[in-house]
């Protein structure tokens, strides 16, 4: 897993963050349904965010994440993306 986060003043911050996953079972899945195969997934999820101050208690969020995973038994595989923007307010303490 990676993770940046970069302030860029009075334009905001930008945040990017990767991560990945491997995993694969010593055994095969099940013998009667797939023989010999071994169950293997990857998976990959790509975010990046840009929050921009508006005033001084509220901010614009823009967000993009892309997720992806694939699996040698085709049932768990899909690709997903996102695009979210938000208003954020902060309540002082």
């Amino acid at each position: 897993q990676a993770r940046i986060q970069v302030p860029a003043g009075a334009l905001g911050a930008f945040d990017l963050s990767a991560r990945r996953t491997w995993l694969r079972d010593v055994l095969p899945y099940n013998d009667t349904l797939f023989g010999d195969l071994s169950r293997s997934s990857h998976q990959i999820s790509l975010q990046a965010g840009w929050r921009m101050p508006i005033t001084k208690q509220t901010a614009l969020r823009l967000e993009y994440r892309l997720q992806n995973a694939r699996d040698t038994i085709s049932l768990f595989t899909y690709n997903a993306q996102t695009l979210s923007m938000a208003l954020e307010w902060f309540f002082a303490k």
